[in-house]
């Protein structure tokens, strides 16, 4: 209660619809409405073999492989797979080690296969949404070889689906890898939301500011672009609790650095607007986005609207409010105490 601006940190791949239907996405967007920004970084999924997408024809299968590529004594594999179209549109086998096909009953029940126990089960979002779960794990050592799931299209129509996956011994890199794994798909939930302010991550430290590999990127399934704006997400220090080698200051990296940089300056942009328009902070945000080095059209689902400049989106509010208005100050200065690392934001 009373918060002007909420950041989190938190970036979720699997068992998750990722359309905007969730009980917290739905929270997200309720907060937006009430004027207050969610800003939410956009994960590190990306590069790190977990997501395949795909594309299957009317009446026909399509196969997709999950590798355990660094093998470390994992004992079980999460993952799902979405697709739109209706409830009965898709059926799955799965092969093990390139053994016989097991339908998968998609109930919710285990099947025994080999030396190990699989689970599946459907369900549908309220958005349409179609979501298979699946565990695989290992009922003796560990799990080692491939993992190869047959889909079969029920559709008279082509089908695209999205596919994730995760194992107890992996972070955002997976050891357990997809075949033929791509990036677009990669923003994960909450940033899925509809009204999230979700933020890529970029790499300030080298001449044209690149996007960092591992920023999560690429559409919603129904299409609804995700990424709004990029921000530093890599060696960015900030203060720590604990006096360290670096005299109260540490590094970290990934999309959770770059959130923080996005948070802030929504926070001083609604201190200078005076009240806390969302809609009005974000095209702020947009317009005065940097795109140096960059090609394209933007937004974009890579991008968004380009990398965060603070003090130019002040610029752009302090444009829109009337000379008469009392809040408008006669300039602004933006300082960081200190601020030994990175002059660019």
């Amino acid at each position: 209660e009373g918060a002007d601006v909420i950041l989190f940190e938190d970036g979720e791949w699997i068992w998750q619809y990722m359309d905007g239907s969730s009980a917290l996405e739905t929270m997200i967007d309720d907060f937006s409405n009430q004027g207050i920004i969610q800003v939410v970084p956009a994960g590190n999924l990306a590069g790190g073999g977990m997501h395949v997408s795909g594309n299957i024809a009317a009446s026909d299968s399509g196969e997709v492989t999950l590798n355990v590529s660094s093998p470390s004594g994992q004992q079980h594999i999460w993952g799902t797979i979405i697709w739109l179209g209706d409830s009965a549109s898709l059926n799955f086998k799965l092969s093990i080690a390139s053994g016989g096909w097991n339908l998968l009953p998609l109930d919710g029940s285990f099947l025994n296969i080999g030396n190990t126990q699989s689970y599946s089960n459907f369900s549908r979002s309220n958005r349409g949404t179609n979501r298979m779960d699946f565990i695989i794990s290992a009922t003796s050592a560990s799990l080692s070889g491939t993992f190869t799931f047959r889909l079969l299209n029920q559709m008279s129509q082509n089908l695209f689906f999205h596919g994730y996956n995760w194992d107890d011994r992996s972070g955002w890199s997976g050891s357990t890898r997809w075949i033929g794994a791509n990036d677009d798909g990669t923003v994960t939930w909450p940033s899925t939301a509809d009204q999230a302010f979700s933020v890529a991550a970029y790499n300030p430290r080298n001449a044209q500011q690149a996007l960092n590999g591992f920023s999560g990127r690429g559409d919603r399934l129904d299409g609804f672009r995700l990424v709004d704006i990029g921000a530093p997400g890599s060696t960015v220090y900030s203060t720590t609790s604990s006096i360290s080698n670096y005299a109260g200051f540490r590094s970290f990296g990934g999309t959770s650095s770059a959130g923080p940089h996005v948070a802030g300056a929504c926070a001083l942009l609604f201190q200078l607007l005076g009240i806390n328009d969302v809609d009005q902070t974000k095209n702020a945000i947009a317009q005065s986005a940097d795109i140096s080095f960059l090609t394209g059209t933007f937004p974009n689902d890579t991008w968004g609207y380009g990398r965060i400049r603070i003090r130019q989106a002040a610029e752009i509010l302090i444009s829109s409010i009337s000379a008469a208005d009392p809040v408008v100050p006669s300039k602004i200065e933006l300082h960081a105490y200190p601020n030994p690392f990175n002059n660019t934001t």
